[in-house]
This record gives C-alpha cells, structure tokens and sequence, in this order.
C-alpha cells in the first residue's frame, strides 16, 4: 500500500483517493442438505481515483482498479491513463474530505467459522416432509477490510462482518410442485428471525398451490407485512439523497413539509451502529465519517445525505453517504391495521417503486385475501399506485421490525391501491 501511494504521488494528479477492500470468507453450496463444493475466498480490490484541476477551475477524474500483480511500471502506466481520462472530465471543483477524529463504534472481529456453523445448523433444522422441503441452499460467510486514503491526509480503516443465505423451496401436491426463493444479508446470524422466515415461506408455499385467482377489487387496501414494504421507505430516503436534488427529481426542503395532507408523519433517521446490520460502517466512500442524525422528523426536511461531491454542491458539506436507516411514525396498534378487508401480498414475481416517482407496481405470485372473516390464498394480477399520491392513505404500526441495515414499522397498510385482477 505505502509502495502504491508513492506511485500516486508521483504521477502528477493534483488530488487523488486510494480504497483497499481486503475480502476473507467461506462459501457453502448445498443441493438438499448434501454439501455439493465449498471453498475459502481471501481477495482484495484496490481502486484508485485520481483528479486533475483545469485552467477554468474545473476538475476531473477517473477511477480504476490496481490489480496487486502489476509492476511499478504498470502501474505507472494505469495512473498515466487515469489521468488521460480525467483530462476529458469538466466538472464543479468540490474538496474531498478532511482528517477528523474518529470516535467511532468499532465492530467487534467477525467470526466466520462460527456464522457458518450457525447458518448450516439453521438449515438442517427445518421442519419438512413429503409436502415441502429445501431444494438447495447456498451459504456465504465473510469479512471485509475497508481502508480509505486520500491526498487530503484521510487515513480510516474498518471492518465489517457480513453473511448472506440463498434459499429455494420446494412444496408439492399430488398435481403440482412449486418453488420459491428466499435470501438474507446481515451483520451477523440472527438465526431465530431467519428460521421464522422460513418457516413461513414452506407455509406460503403450500398456499399457494391452492390459491385461487385474484379477483378484480379495484381500489382496495393492502396490508404489506413484510420486507417488500423496504422498497417503499426507501423511495421516501432517495428523496433526501443530495444527487436527487442536484439533479431537480427531488423537490423537498429542509423545513417545508413533504405532504400536509398525510396523517401520518414519519421520521427517518440515520443510525451509525444496528445490530445484525451488514451495514456498520464507521466512514462512507468518500471517507466522510458517518453519525446518527435525523434526516425526516414529522415528514419535515432536517438534513440530507449523499455522496461528497452532491453534498457540497447543495450545500450540504455536513452532510455523509448514510448506511443504517430507522423510520418510523406516531403509528397504530398492529389489531387495528389489519381490521376489516385487505389484501396481504407475500410473493411477487416482480415488485418494485420507482425512486425517482415513487411508481408502485408488483406482479402477485402469493398473497392472502382477508375478506368477511375469511382468508383466502390468491395469485395472479397485480398492485399498483405511487407511494407520494397515496401517502395520506398511509398508515403505519408502532412497533418496527429490521430487515437488514433498515427498521421499518412492522406494518404498513395502504389504502385504495389499484387490485388488477384475472378473475
């Protein structure tokens, strides 16, 4: 690393960032419970920026990776080319972060080995029979090391623990076999979150072979209750994010209300450390040390977030790239968001909401009908709307629930989406 960063400093740029992303894990790939092949990973990635100022005061950059196999001469000659490119680059001159101290949370040293033996454990202790069971798994444990550098005298290093589940399930009838595929990430194993999860997945995979075809409701509520609901509270973050606002897709304001006609008023919030997270970092990208800070408070603007070059072109110097999220609301009791008729969606085909309009749309594989006292499984169709126009018909529970690097309510009901039925 020392002998790279001379080579940096000869090469003529007038700035420049180094990140080293040093990589130690396992990998397990199971068909059924048979270990199928496994293997140990250690790599590391070095990326390099590099920035050029112009005579009109403008700047550029390029960015590219230094395999640890090059020369000095090679290297010389990627750096000679990097600064080729930035050469062609003319953007609004921005300062790259500067040395703070570091009082941080330091994540405690990852333990791959046992993640493992914890997550193949899990796997093994499912309950299944000649209805459903797994299919195949695949298992990866790992570490990263993060250091950052940059010309500015920025010296930070990190690392962060990181586990991942891939899981397909079987379930079956005398007529017809069905899969579904589930996946996790996390900081670490939360094994009785994941093993609930799952369980419930062998059940909705029953379901569904005796669903019954969505019918056309129209306008209907939806109770969404479990992690498809992320999507929507991100579409909310990614209005927050300073690039949406550079590039005007964003029109919100710190202390102007983003919708006075919601009753509910949500609050995201930018957290430094949240168990279980893959996502505990101490310093973004930009080597900008990262804090927990209200972003929403009461659906009103109080700072925004992004990468180093939007903050500061917005006015935001203060401003860090956030990684772990909480949002929540005044909220509801659990009882009274899943009171009278809804639909309840468990598997899509495809779901997603557009970040830049807050478009919903989401094809059903699986959800349940909750209709005059009775539940019924349905598939088919599918559920649309926009997650700003229907935020008055908007309500939230209390109590939160963690998918990863983001707490959300545990449950969030939307009322009049669009119910495109194929019955």
């Amino acid at each position: 690393m020392t002998a790279l960063v001379d080579l940096i400093k000869q090469s003529g740029a007038d700035a420049w960032e180094l990140t080293s992303v040093e990589t130690t894990g396992w990998e397990f790939y199971f068909i059924k419970h048979q270990l199928d092949q496994h293997r140990a990973k250690h790599v590391t990635h070095t990326h390099v920026t590099l920035y050029k100022t112009h005579e009109d005061g403008s700047v550029g950059s390029a960015r590219g990776e230094i395999a640890p196999t090059l020369s000095d001469a090679q290297v010389q000659q990627e750096l000679a080319n990097l600064l080729t490119s930035a050469s062609y680059v003319h953007n609004k001159a921005y300062n790259l972060s500067a040395p703070k101290h570091l009082e941080a949370y330091m994540p405690e040293e990852a333990d791959v080995e046992k993640m493992s033996e914890q997550l193949i454990s899990l796997m093994r202790s499912l309950p299944e029979d000649e209805t459903k069971d797994i299919n195949s798994y695949e298992i990866f444990t790992s570490k990263k090391k993060i250091q950052y550098q940059n010309s500015n005298g920025v010296n930070l290093s990190q690392t962060l623990p990181n586990m991942y589940l891939e899981v397909i399930l079987n379930a079956r009838d005398a007529n017809h076999e069905i899969e579904l595929f589930r996946s996790f990430n996390g900081g670490n194993v939360d094994v009785d979150g994941i093993q609930a999860a799952l369980e419930e997945a062998l059940q909705a995979g029953k379901d569904r072979l005796v669903a019954k075809p969505t019918p056309k409701l129209k306008k209907y509520p939806v109770v969404f209750t479990n992690e498809h609901a992320v999507k929507i509270y991100e579409y909310f973050l990614t209005q927050l994010n300073t690039g949406m606002q550079f590039f005007g897709i964003s029109t919100w304001k710190v202390g102007k209300d983003i919708c006075e006609a919601a009753k509910e008023k949500l609050t995201i919030e930018s957290l430094r450390f949240l168990p279980n997270s893959s996502c505990n970092k101490l310093f973004d990208d930009d080597g900008v040390l990262i804090q927990d800070r209200t972003l929403l408070e009461a659906n009103v603007p109080q700072a925004f977030f992004g990468q180093r070059m939007f903050n500061e072109y917005t006015g935001h110097d203060d401003a860090f790239d956030v990684t772990n999220v909480q949002v929540r609301g005044v909220g509801q009791e659990d009882s009274q968001l899943i009171a009278g008729d809804y639909i309840e969606p468990i598997d899509f085909s495809d779901f997603s909401v557009n970040p830049q309009t807050g478009d919903i749309s989401g094809e059903i594989r699986l959800a349940y009908w909750h209709h005059d006292g009775q539940v019924t499984p349905i598939t088919g169709g599918s559920i649309s709307g926009n997650a700003m126009s229907l935020f008055p018909k908007t309500h939230i529970s209390k109590d939160l629930k963690q998918y990863d690097n983001m707490v959300i309510p545990h449950i969030t009901r939307i009322d009049e989406m669009n119910i495109a039925g194929i019955e």
